[in-house]
């Protein structure tokens, strides 16, 4: 039989996994790692203090960016004739394309709490087995 501390901490590494690989697919960097605390049924996952996104840009003629949101952004903007500076920017784009650039987050040790009390119960059960 196992006991609950185990459990506990093979739930975190799962869970801790998983979230690395989802900041994997949305191409963020960060400079420290992500680390865990088990309090009671509480996962708390402790982000870096620091992370990097990386913006994906726009390839060179490819498909065009929508030209309803762009005239929407010129008018918004209050450009003097705001279909033209659309139409010119999406021109632009479609000839040029958008660079990727890196965004810095600086976010304060952000906490997740996960509540795994009812993951804890479906994973003894099934070790018990």
């Amino acid at each position: 039989m196992t006991n609950a501390k185990d459990l506990n901490k093979y739930l975190a590494e799962l869970i801790l996994v998983q979230y690395k690989e989802a900041l994997k697919k949305a191409k963020i960097t960060y400079s420290t790692d992500i680390t865990y605390k088990i309090t009671n049924n509480n996962i708390e996952l402790i982000i870096p203090k620091e992370i990097d996104y990386q913006e994906f840009g726009r390839k060179a003629r490819t498909k065009k960016v929508p030209i309803k949101a762009l005239i929407e952004w010129a008018r918004k903007k209050r450009f003097l004739s705001p279909i033209t500076t659309a139409w010119k920017i999406q021109y632009k784009i479609f000839k040029k394309g958008i660079r990727p650039k890196k965004v810095n987050f600086d976010i304060d040790k952000t906490i997740e709490s996960i509540d795994i009390s009812e993951q804890l119960l479906n994973l003894a059960s099934i070790l018990n087995k």
